[in-house]
């Protein structure tokens, strides 16, 4: 069995935010804001919601307890970034690039993540249900303490790394995914 040791160091780095600078000017819930950048901030309790940022930059950049719940950045660059506690159910991330990025205690239920690449991202006690992984790569990348159920194209988690007990947790999912009928046990 394989460890987990190349996977273990997802550590982005942290916002360097210059004083003398106003901070970012965030778009209203339900707008507009193709090719967003937010960089070197940190938001705290920010309501993104329903805001099309395609194209967007995050980099080195900490979202904590913010609403982003049907954000669109598709083809949007992620480097360098924390999302905590936040809600971004029904978002999409589909054909992003994200790398060094962590998700803790995120509510991403069916988040789009089509097309997307993913390295060294690291989802922390995450609840995935009916996301949408398709085509998506995964380098580098592990899933701790994370619900997957429902999520379509498992199969893409191919590159990423689980705990044995969240793999077992996941067992329907996986063997949906790949095509294996579960048998009744009798």
């Amino acid at each position: 069995m394989r460890g987990l040791s190349p996977h273990a160091h997802i550590s982005p780095a942290a916002p360097d935010p210059d004083p003398g600078r106003e901070p970012v000017a965030l778009p209203e819930p339900g707008s507009r804001a193709p090719g967003l950048t937010i960089a070197d901030e940190e938001l705290v309790d920010a309501n993104l919601a329903n805001v099309d940022a395609r194209g967007a930059v995050l980099r080195r950049a900490v979202l904590r307890r913010c609403r982003l719940t049907g954000l669109l950045l598709t083809e949007g660059t992620l480097r360098d970034v924390v999302l905590a506690e936040c809600r971004i159910d029904l978002a999409s991330f589909a054909a992003c690039k994200l790398e060094q990025v962590v998700f803790e205690d995120c509510r991403l239920e069916s988040a789009s993540f089509q097309e997307a690449r993913l390295r060294a991202v690291r989802f922390s006690r995450c609840d995935l249900s009916d996301a949408d992984l398709s085509g998506a790569r995964f380098e580098r990348s592990e899933l701790r303490g994370c619900t997957l159920d429902g999520a379509r194209g498992a199969h893409s988690l191919r590159g990423a790394a689980m705990p044995l007990s969240d793999v077992v947790a996941s067992a329907g999912t996986l063997a949906d995914a790949l095509g294996i009928r579960i048998l009744d046990a009798g």
